[in-house]
């Protein structure tokens, strides 16, 4: 088949040892590799290391399993490489799987404030709640409304992606057989 391989099992047990870390373990050693690429104060910093995660392996990986093996053989019948096959046949099939990981990047990011407070020093690259923390912090005092307000407006966006994007999302959550 298109994915079976020598160690393909032992090789996701590892990728998937990598969910039992807090993530604060492994933020020195993102960092360092975000800074090689030079992906700090920048979006790829902010989005890649959420998506290339064990997480998204795990979720993408669940749904490739449940992809028609048919519809490979077919393309192979037809004179297709592997990567054809991947490119042409595989990645279509999942777009379910690949909104539903984007949207899950996305809330990851939206609501995160370690990592962005790490990898960025400019302010045009900080998350909501980031953003929201400074600006409190600078304050002497805060009004309670101030910070619910702000909270609110915090969560909008991710409710509307969320909402324009629920049928894929539902979908791929589905095919990919998690719960709940």
């Amino acid at each position: 088949g298109l994915f079976q391989f020598p160690g393909k099992n032992i090789l996701f047990f590892v990728a998937l040892s990598a969910l039992m870390v807090p993530a604060v373990v492994t933020l020195i050693p993102t960092y360092r590799i975000v800074a090689s690429l030079k992906w700090l104060n920048s979006i790829q910093g902010l989005a890649v290391p959420g998506i290339a995660s064990a997480f998204g392996l795990f979720l993408l990986r669940q749904f490739m399993e449940t992809l028609p093996r048919e519809l490979f053989d077919a393309a192979e019948i037809d004179g297709a490489n592997h990567f054809q096959v991947y490119w042409f046949v595989a990645l279509p099939l999942s777009s379910n799987g690949l909104i539903t990981l984007s949207v899950l990047g996305f809330m990851f990011a939206w609501g995160s404030f370690i990592w962005p407070l790490v990898i960025n020093s400019k302010a045009q690259w900080y998350t909501v709640s980031l953003a929201v923390s400074k600006y409190l912090s600078v304050q002497s005092w805060s009004p309670p409304e101030i910070t619910m307000t702000a909270s609110l407006l915090a969560a909008i966006p991710p409710v509307i992606f969320y909402i324009v994007l629920q049928r894929y999302i539902v979908q791929g959550i589905a095919q990919t057989g998690l719960k709940g």
